[in-house]
């Protein structure tokens, strides 16, 4: 009865070596996420002093300058090209 639950030991050495790799993959990934998060340059401060500031007047202006005269046929070719 001694003989009942035992393994071979070729078993646990292949055992223990798939264990060995599936930690070393494992810190090689995170390994490489640090190393490719550390190595991408990021701002905290958004500097809004790029950002060009229209005013109420020269949004109007680009409104009005928008030709919708032939919106409509417009609209009728591009529901042409939907039912094709």
């Amino acid at each position: 009865m001694e003989n009942f639950n035992q393994q071979p030991a070729n078993y646990d050495k292949n055992k223990l070596i798939w264990w060995v790799i599936i930690i070393l993959v494992v810190l090689l990934t995170a390994a490489f996420v640090v190393f490719f998060w550390r190595s991408i340059p990021y701002s905290s401060v958004v500097d809004f002093s790029v950002f060009k500031k229209d005013s109420i007047s020269a949004i109007e202006r680009d409104l009005n300058a928008v030709e919708m005269d032939n919106l409509d046929s417009e609209l009728a070719d591009i529901e042409k090209e939907i039912n094709q």
